[in-house]
């Protein structure tokens, strides 16, 4: 705890040495532009409303739908637009402040209705808080939220239905659901995992579907983004638990600006600016260097491995005038963790397995991609999207024998790479009617590889598995909206899987009820047929090990589908506050399930990436419920909080008939999230304290119980699994804290920032596995305190 009261004491001194004496009533200069959220199109005439303490500050978007107000003060502003023939939109908490130019990218919704009486969307918010199982971000809550490291991932486990599985990474388990079930879409088109660490979380150490210790893309390049837990719109597939549809923000086009930041894990740099004279041509990049070493010397303990990753990014956008808006963009990271053996023949340095092993798992992953947005018209916007994206991840482990000599035992390699392409219009045939369509191809390369042996062996290595090749996935999609009259709106549409590997289609039809009650409650029906492909590891697994040569039954596999529906109840009591309700209801099928009538096996439980080992068939079912309840105030007058409160079943049936709580099934989550900012000075808002805290209470997740004896003879972890999941883990909680210093003048902003997670150093079960070396059942924990002390300068 010594070191942890050295950083809170150097977050203290250093507050207090870059404080400012003086008031210095500080002013910026704010630019946007306004357009149609469906069509694209520019809008002129609307009206900016920014509210001041004192006054308001008001200005208008000119013909190419782009404004500029002057003289703001710093501080949180409301931000409010209007314009006839559109939706009041509403900015309840845009942080003014200096070192960076402030541009609004702001699109307005069509009223539904010619008359002024419009119900369906009193007021557009710049966050879909009440959207249909849909939520959309900001960055500045990734940068204020405790305990986030930046990441996207790990915000989202506010909300209601989102649990985390391991808080030493970005795992997401949606409404019961794997996280294997996430999709991860970067500008609209699906991508390979983008995370550093991708073993992170698991109990083999090898490669996960979804998630990582960290993303890739950092923080400093994302605008608003939107996260999916269910009854998907038609743009949506290849999914059951959960969508992160992750965009890329604009650079700079007023002046060059820069980011520095820097803590105990690493350095993070970011510059962007114009290019060329005119145009509004911009570019935006990012790099991150990382590494844990610093934070080991502080005491925190990451199991004695060695952790290392760094990543680059850009953005490049070029406005072409009637040509439209072409951008270029890309990511790519590496990541290492490693662990060394203890060189000594010492059975009291030997405690375990892993102290007598060599083990480097080294990964990398890239995307690089194009877009093209074009206005046809004044009611027809075509967005077409590449993008090419890979990952390669590889492992060996060396044991230590007695004669102190290494010997190989395991060697893994996985890549996989997508080409995805997208091309869509959106058309507002009237006020009333619109529609959205379009295609996404995608092109899916995959090369796996793994081959172990017993540590007592002396027998080479054997083949688990290994296969090459590529397959492909169509899904055209069509979706239409209407409003009737000013209260009722529908949406109705359909989204189409097809897998060349097998010819496996799925027809999947979706639609939503909207019911507006009065300007603040809504009611939302919400129903699709949701499908996703199988693990490319499920489509290659031998049936025996007979390695390479192997018969792989399984690659005629359909796609797992699921029937999705949801009931939404949403409240707008103010522009501030507002309680959103949404029971719903997942019923699976088309599960692959082994075809041995005696096994409990189910894919709906597979979170790593690993051959299977036995034949499959789409017979297994499963069924997951829940309600779901949040409460959020976003920031005004000084505080915010966001409260969530879920209740949830998740259950599944494999060969053997019997109905067993699946992997997941917290059956119960809650969290809450609140922060406070004192100004020093009530006229002058250039220095602002910030206290912020998140706690955590869920459900533990269900285990099977460890066959000791089968383990013994196997040398490695072998499940009872006849009496599969049967075990359920004690409850997970969590304290996290985060003090933020603000200090802006003239030429610069600095942030000072100590997060701390799990303050009060709560020992949370993250799994039990059988080892060797110590002949028991060994039970891993989560992390403990984890304090991050940051220091960022925007200028």
């Amino acid at each position: 705890m010594k070191s942890q009261q050295f950083l809170f004491s150097l977050f203290l001194l250093l507050s207090i040495s870059l404080s400012n004496i003086y008031s210095q009533n500080l002013k910026v200069n704010i630019t946007g532009k306004i357009t149609d959220d469906f069509t694209g199109e520019l809008i002129s005439g609307a009206s900016i409303t920014i509210k001041d303490s004192v006054k308001n500050i008001v200005g208008l978007s000119d013909k190419d739908g782009r404004f500029k107000i002057n003289n703001v003060p710093v501080g949180r502003r409301v931000v409010t637009v209007t314009k006839n023939g559109y939706m009041q939109y509403l900015l309840s908490d845009l942080e003014v402040k200096t070192g960076k130019e402030i541009f609004l990218e702001i699109a307005l919704t069509h009223n539904y209705s010619e008359t002024d009486s419009v119900l369906i969307v009193a007021t557009n918010q710049s966050r879909q808080l009440n959207g249909l199982s849909k939520r959309t971000f900001t960055m500045e809550e990734i940068r204020r939220y405790p305990a986030t490291y930046f990441d996207p991932a790990r915000l989202v486990t506010a909300y209601p239905g989102v649990t985390a599985p391991d808080d030493g990474t970005n795992h997401l388990s949606v409404r019961g659901n794997s996280p294997a079930s996430l999709s991860w879409r970067l500008e609209g088109v699906e991508i390979v995992n983008p995370n550093h660490l991708n073993n992170a979380g698991t109990i083999s150490d090898r490669p996960s579907l979804t998630g990582g210790g960290f993303n890739i893309l950092s923080a400093q390049m994302m605008r608003n983004s939107s996260f999916l837990s269910g009854a998907y719109e038609a743009q949506y597939g290849n999914s059951l638990g959960g969508v992160m549809d992750i965009n890329f923000r604009r650079g700079s086009s007023g002046k060059d600006e820069y980011i520095l930041q820097f803590g105990l894990i690493g350095l993070d740099i970011s510059a962007e600016g114009p290019i060329g004279g005119k145009g509004n041509a911009s570019f935006l990049g990012n790099y991150r260097y990382s590494t844990v070493g610093l934070l080991s010397k502080l005491g925190v303990s990451f199991g004695d491995e060695t952790i290392n990753f760094q990543d680059l990014s850009f953005n490049i956008e070029i406005p072409a005038k009637k040509a439209g808006t072409f951008r270029v963009f890309g990511m790519g990271g590496s990541s290492i963790n490693s662990f060394r053996a203890v060189r000594v023949a010492n059975d009291s340095l030997w405690k375990t397995q892993k102290d007598r092993s060599d083990i480097t798992f080294k990964s990398k992953m890239g995307a690089v991609g194009f877009s093209h947005e074009l206005l046809l018209g004044k009611k027809t916007f075509w967005r077409t999207v590449l993008v090419g994206s890979g990952l390669q991840s590889e492992r060996n482990s060396d044991y230590l024998r007695d004669t102190v000599t290494l010997v190989r035992v395991g060697e893994d390699f996985y890549s996989q790479s997508r080409l995805s392409f997208t091309s869509g219009i959106t058309h507002r045939f009237n006020s009333s009617l619109k529609l959205r369509a379009g295609v996404y191809v995608n092109q899916i390369g995959y090369d796996l590889y793994s081959r172990v042996r017993r540590i007592s062996s002396t027998e080479a290595l054997q083949t688990r598995g290994a296969s090459k090749g590529k397959t492909g996935l169509l899904q055209p999609y069509a979706q239409l909206s209407y409003a009737l009259k000013n209260k009722v709106l529908l949406e109705a549409g359909v989204h189409v899987m097809r897998l060349s590997l097998n010819g496996s289609t799925s027809i999947e039809p979706r639609a939503r009820l909207r019911y507006a009650m009065n300007e603040k409650q809504s009611f939302t029906l919400g129903y699709g047929l949701h499908s996703q492909m199988q693990a490319l590891s499920t489509y290659f697994s031998p049936v025996d090990s007979s390695g390479i040569e192997a018969s792989y039954v399984n690659q005629g596999l359909d796609f797992t589908k699921a029937h999705h529906a949801v009931i939404s109840y949403a409240h707008r009591f103010s522009d501030h506050l507002s309680l959103k309700i949404e029971p719903y209801a997942q019923v699976i099928f088309n599960v692959p399930i082994s075809t041995n009538p005696m096994s409990s096996f189910s894919a709906l439980n597979l979170f790593e990436d690993g051959f299977i080992g036995e034949a499959l068939v789409n017979e297994g079912t499963g069924l997951n419920y829940g309600l779901e309840v949040s409460v959020e105030r976003t920031l005004d007058r000084g505080y915010y909080f966001l409260a969530s409160l879920t209740y949830y079943e998740a259950f599944y049936t494999g060969a053997d008939g019997e109905q067993r709580q699946a992997r997941y099934d917290g059956q119960y989550a809650s969290s809450l999230t609140a922060g406070k900012e004192f100004y020093f000075n009530k006229e002058d808002k250039s220095r602002i304290l910030g206290i912020h805290a998140r706690f955590v209470y869920q459900g533990g997740y269900f285990n099977t119980p460890i066959d000791v004896e089968a383990s013994r003879l196997a040398e490695t972890t072998v499940y009872a699994n006849d009496q599969a999941f049967s075990e359920k883990l004690p409850d997970y909680s969590r304290l996290d804290i985060r003090f933020t210093y603000t200090n802006q003048k003239k030429d610069a902003n600095r942030i000072l920032s100590l997060d701390l997670q799990n303050v009060m150093g709560q020992e949370n079960i993250a799994y039990r596995y059988f080892d060797p070396q110590a002949d028991q059942v060994i039970t891993k924990y989560q992390l403990g305190l984890i304090p991050i002390l940051t220091y960022r300068v925007e200028f």
